[in-house]
Order: C-alpha cells, then sequence, then structure tokens
C-alpha cells in the first residue's frame, strides 16, 4: 500500500513497486519527507490509512464477520485509498495540480466516504449506548487529531505550533457552537452534543 501510495508515479494515478514489501524504506532520509527517516514517513502514513479503515467500520461494525471485515479492509486500502493518496500527496495529478492537503482533510474523508452511507442513515436513531464511553473515544480522537495535524508539518517548527493550535481553537469552537444551536433548538445542551462539535471541529 505504502508502495501504491508514494513510490514513483504511473500517469498520475498510482504509484509503482518500487517499495513494495518496504524495499528500500529504511532510517536513511531518502523518502518523500527529506527531513526525517523514511521508514517513520512510512509509519506516519500507515497510521493515516488505518484511521481512514476505521472511520468506515463505524457503518458496518457487528454487522459483518470479522473476516469479512479484514477482506474488505484490505481491498478498500489498496483500490481506493492508495490511489486517492498518491493523487494528493504522492505526486499524483491532484498534486500536479496544486491540491493541498495539509493533514487528510480531502485524502482521508473523501476516501472514507468513497464506501458509502449506512442503509439506514437518517431513519433509526443513532443513539450511543454508552454516553461515557462515547466521551471517551472523543477524547481519544481529539488527542490523536494534534499528532495527525501538528505532525504534518513533519517537522518541530512554526508550522507545527500553528497546525496545534488550530485544531485546539477548533475543537472548543465547534463544542461551543454546538451547544448553543443544541440549546437553541432543545432548550438544553448535552455532551453527545458538546462531542459532535468537537469532532465537526475537528475535521473542520
Amino acid at each position: 500500500g505504502y508502495s501504491l501510495a508514494f513510490s514513483g508515479d504511473i500517469s498520475g494515478i498510482i504509484g509503482n513497486l518500487n517499495h513494495v514489501f518496504l524495499t528500500g524504506v529504511g532510517a536513511e532520509a531518502n523518502g518523500p519527507a527529506t527531513n526525517l527517516p523514511h521508514n517513520v514517513f512510512m509509519a506516519f502514513q500507515c497510521m493515516f490509512a488505518a484511521l481512514t479503515v476505521a472511520l468506515i467500520s463505524g457503518a458496518y461494525a457487528e454487522r459483518i464477520r470479522f473476516s469479512a471485515m479484514l477482506v474488505f479492509s484490505a481491498l478498500w486500502t489498496i483500490f481506493a485509498y492508495c490511489p486517492m493518496a498518491h493523487w494528493v500527496w504522492g505526486g499524483g495529478w491532484m498534486a500536479k495540480l496544486g491540491a493541498v492537503d495539509f493533514a487528510g482533510g480531502a485524502v482521508v474523508h473523501m476516501a472514507s466516504a468513497a464506501a458509502g452511507p449506512r442503509t439506514d442513515l437518517g431513519k433509526t436513531p443513532m443513539i450511543p449506548n454508552n454516553l461515557p464511553m462515547t466521551l471517551f473515544g472523543g477524547g481519544l480522537l481529539w488527542f490523536g487529531w494534534f499528532g495527525f495535524n501538528a505532525g504534518s508539518a513533519l517537522a518541530a517548527n512554526g508550522l507545527a505550533g500553528h497546525a496545534l493550535v488550530t485544531t485546539h481553537l477548533a475543537t472548543a469552537g465547534g463544542i461551543f457552537g454546538w451547544m448553543i444551536l443544541e440549546y437553541l433548538r432543545f432548550g438544553k445542551a448535552t455532551t453527545l452534543g458538546a462531542i459532535s462539535g468537537a469532532l465537526a471541529g475537528l475535521v473542520s
């Protein structure tokens, strides 16, 4: 998958197999990020791919067999995520047009959306059955998002600091905005609404 996304370029659509099975991906800074060891950049990109698969899993968790989930995840990563990652980050056709995706706003969210919606979306109430776990999960996402956004600067510099602060303020703004709208519409703000606003802020 890493090779398909970040190794060479075939007609702007997909990478080649120069790094298949991580060939040539070692501790030297010879990858796309010239200031980082190649294996560090690869592992960072692996986390983006894994998160994107995790985003989709909410639509089918406990609805399909685990073995089917593994097969779907592997095929979807190869045929959906890797091409999109190559288009934007790996020197593909969108990168050549000047597209900028600092931390996955296009690649991650467009790729996960390409998997399609739940068929019962908007028809069945989807209230979480364990609000404390929902809040805990939201908090973990908030914490992890700092790594993705600030880490996308690929250095400990002012750009990373700006991304970190912007991420935090956008998330706080998302919580505040969602709670105000909830209060105006329903007469009270909720913790589920707060964490929903946090996620909206993180994405934006």
